[in-house]
């Protein structure tokens, strides 16, 4: 989940390499393709935290898939895996952004269909009332002058900080991983 939420924000060459191999991302015995993967994303990850180490700028969008993730983590008194719960915040960042014409329904296709790939789901296991899940976003750290933030990609590669997302369009991404 990781690897892939760093390539869907930061990287489409990466992202593009990731989905090119999508096949093979659970053959932990294929030694080149972890070693590579594991290097790309290590090496972009460490550039955004040496960039912001306090992060007060790019390095919020290490936080793709979190705001959604962590209030499933909560709501399923962490039940669900933290990488789990990252790849369906993911699904839901990437509804959003789609309703809101931010990313193709392609791109939302490439970005699902990787994730399964990965083993990772992009539902939640466990279903959970969507004012249940805005209440536990709402108290999320990374929220500033009483509205949800969240990370989104603006096409695949690309990630900008949404401030004070709009209430009915995160209804709408919570439902399709509720589903």
């Amino acid at each position: 989940a990781e690897t892939i939420k760093i390539a869907a924000i930061l990287d489409l060459e990466f992202f593009d390499w990731l989905y090119e191999r999508r096949n093979h991302l659970t053959d932990v015995s294929d030694h080149a393709l972890y070693s590579e993967m594991i290097c790309r994303a290590c090496a972009l990850k460490s550039g955004i935290v040496a960039a912001d180490e306090r992060e007060a700028g790019c390095r919020a969008l290490l936080n793709y898939g979190h705001t959604f993730g962590h209030a499933l983590e909560i709501a399923g008194d962490f039940s669900i895996s933290h990488g789990e719960a990252v790849a369906c915040g993911m699904t839901a960042a990437a509804a959003f952004a789609e309703a809101h014409g931010d990313l193709a329904h392609g791109e939302v296709v490439r970005q699902t269909e990787l994730l399964t790939a990965a083993g990772l789901p992009t539902v939640s296991p466990r279903q959970f009332g969507a004012e249940r899940l805005l209440e536990l976003m709402g108290r999320d750290k990374k929220n500033s002058g009483g509205g949800i933030n969240i990370v989104v990609p603006v096409g695949l590669g690309k990630g900008v900080v949404l401030r004070h997302a709009d209430r009915a369009g995160l209804v709408e991404a919570l439902e399709a991983i509720n589903a």
